[in-house]
Order: C-alpha cells, then structure tokens, then sequence
C-alpha cells in the first residue's frame, strides 16, 4: 500500500494559529481526509501520529495514548535489617519486692514481601534474637531465639504468627528461673500508616526442656495458657533507611510477672 501524504502548518500572527491538512491515502478502505482547524490537533484515519499547531504556529506532536504501564512482575523482594535492642525490665509478683534488670542485645533477619499480586499479600520473617540481662551485681540472665512470622497483609493492615525456638535463664532476688529451652508462638497484630506503626498480640509458650515449672492457672489471677504467656505491645517510625521503636512485653511465669520496656533502633541493609 502506497501512502502519499502532505501536511503543511501555517501559524499566523501572535495569538492567531492556522493548521492546515491535505492528506490522501491511497489503500483498500479508500480514506481521503482534508481538514483546517484554527489552533488546533488533527488525527487522520491511517496516520499514526497527532500533528497539531500552537498559538505561536509552532508544529507539535502529542503524546501517543494508550500505553501500557509496566506492572511488577509476580515474585518476591527481600530486605535485610539489623536492630539493637536496649532496655529495662521490672519483675515482681509472688510476694518478692519489685527488681528492675537491665537488658541490651540484637535482632538480625530478613523480611520477604510478596509483590506483583491483589492483596492480602504474605510477608515472611525469619529471624534470630541474643539478649542479655544484668543488674549492678553483673549478668542476671540471657534469652535466645531463633523463628520464622509470616503472614497477610493488606494495604495498612497485616497478622503474622509462627513458631520461635527459644533458649533462657533468670536470677532476680535470689531466685532463679532456671534455664529451659522452649517453643513460643507469637500471633501479633500488625498496622502501617505512612511511616508509623503499630503493633499488639500474645505469645504463649511450652518448655520442651529444663526444671522450670509451668503456670499454674487455676491458681493466679493472670489470664493465658501454656508453661508461660506474655502480652505485647509496640510502636515504630521510619525515618530514611531506619526504624525507631519502643515494645511493651507483659510476661507472666511460675515465679512471678515482668514488664519489659524495650527500645530498638533498625537499620535497612
């Protein structure tokens, strides 16, 4: 098919424009189209392209319409972090004097976001966690873990849950909560809101190993199951590529209740 066309812009003066079209395509549908428009954009049947003229007569090309975007592919992206922890943890309960420990340590992990797909989208977090206890008298005790969280989430609004294997030990006033390795399971409720977030949810756990004893509930006044149960609450701010956050833990043993009050600073790697 053989397309002959002319196309002629003509501006006139300032403030005055004047296109003017002669087209002709030669071709099985037989389309002819002439046409002057003052200022104005012309699209002929066959051609492509929109030529227009400015005010000032100068000739323009609009944007071709209709284009795709590109969308993220199905998959997966992941983002390493560090986060040292700092804080202070008051126990007491069972007829013993309150004691305040100090504590500091570190968490290291990966999250994995799923991206490319509607929500509810998963996020997995495998991750481990050293922290140490102490009072003026030295170490007082130390708690380690190792897990995975995963879980949906929607646009500000996420759950995660799943099992951490834990190892720790505690000495306030004398009293020793003696080392036990054991599985928790944390289901925590998560919110994002532009660079703040929220966090709240349980962690009941069960001893696989040690002399510790377990809760007894029909005894105390406390509200879980399992050989421990804790209560958590948390805050956070993203500021550039780090995380600010505070973490409230109520946890409740055979030997008494602590609340811990933690402060973390995460860095994206």
């Amino acid at each position: 098919m053989h397309v002959p066309r002319k196309l002629v812009a003509v501006g006139l003066g300032a403030g005055l424009g004047l296109c003017s079209l002669d087209a002709h395509a030669d071709g099985p549908s037989g389309l002819v189209a002439t046409e002057t428009v003052p200022g104005g954009v012309v699209a002929l049947p066959g051609i492509t392209d929109l030529v227009g003229c400015s005010r000032q007569g100068a000739r323009t090309r609009a944007p071709v319409v209709g284009r795709k975007r590109n969308k993220k592919k199905d998959g997966w992206v992941s983002r390493p972090y560090v986060r040292p922890l700092a804080g202070v943890s008051v126990w007491g309960g069972s007829g013993r004097q309150t004691t305040s420990i100090a504590t500091a340590g570190a968490e290291a992990g990966v999250i994995y976001r799923q991206v490319g797909r509607p929500v509810p989208r998963w996020r997995v977090n495998p991750r481990v966690r050293g922290q140490l206890s102490s009072t003026s008298g030295g170490i007082a005790g130390f708690h380690a873990r190792a897990g995975v969280q995963a879980g949906p989430w929607w646009k500000h609004l996420g759950l995660s849950f799943g099992p951490d294997v834990y190892r720790d030990q505690l000495l306030i006033d004398r009293v020793t909560l003696d080392p036990v390795t054991g599985m928790a399971i944390p289901v925590m409720g998560h919110g994002r809101f532009g660079p703040f977030g929220l966090q709240a949810g349980v962690e009941p756990s069960w001893f696989l190993s040690g002399d510790r004893p377990g809760v007894d509930w029909r005894n105390t006044d406390a509200v879980g199951f399992g050989d421990e149960f804790a209560y958590i609450a948390g805050a956070s701010a993203r500021v550039q590529q780090m995380v600010l956050g505070v973490r409230w833990t109520r946890r409740i043993t055979a030997m008494g209740e602590g609340t811990d009050w933690s402060f973390n600073a995460g860095f994206r790697l």
